[in-house]
């Protein structure tokens, strides 16, 4: 089985960055798993020198680059998909842009959310919710409860 990743990427410094090369490495140890290719998200394509596992480029800011992304996993030998959610890394309101990709994507996918806010906008709440509903699995890894403190 081949996975493959989007999320951003080393040589971007950040948190998923970090957590996406993980993973990619991790799922290349596994046995049964192949090839990991990654869709890196940027903010202009070409800006990074990414390494050679970085298979397509996502322009945050760009709705075409989702589809295109898309395209790229239709024709490609990757079984699931796995996308890294993170607010503030997708391209349009509260991130929308990241529904183009999934609506165009013919593979499953698995979607991580690194961070569940307790109040999120009502657009927000749309995006994430439609995500779930699309999704064959979810995974959560945090959620910012501050009303305990008031």
């Amino acid at each position: 089985m081949n996975v493959a990743v989007v999320g951003t990427f080393p040589p971007v410094r950040c948190g998923i960055a970090t957590f996406t090369s993980d993973l990619a490495r991790s799922l290349r140890s596994a046995d049964g798993i192949g090839e990991t290719p990654i869709i890196a998200l940027t903010s202009t394509a070409g800006e990074v020198e990414y390494p050679d596992l970085v298979r397509y480029q996502i322009r945050k800011g760009i709705k075409n680059d989702y589809i295109q992304a898309a395209e790229y996993l239709k024709h490609s030998d990757v079984s699931v998909v796995s996308i890294q959610h993170e607010h503030g890394i997708f391209g349009g309101v509260d991130g929308a842009f990241v529904l183009e990709l999934v609506a165009h994507l013919t593979k499953p996918f698995v979607v991580t959310l690194h961070t569940v806010l307790q109040h999120p906008s009502a657009s927000l709440r749309a995006v994430v919710r439609a995500l779930a509903q699309q999704a064959a699995g979810m995974v959560v890894l945090s959620i910012m409860v501050f009303d305990v403190l008031d």
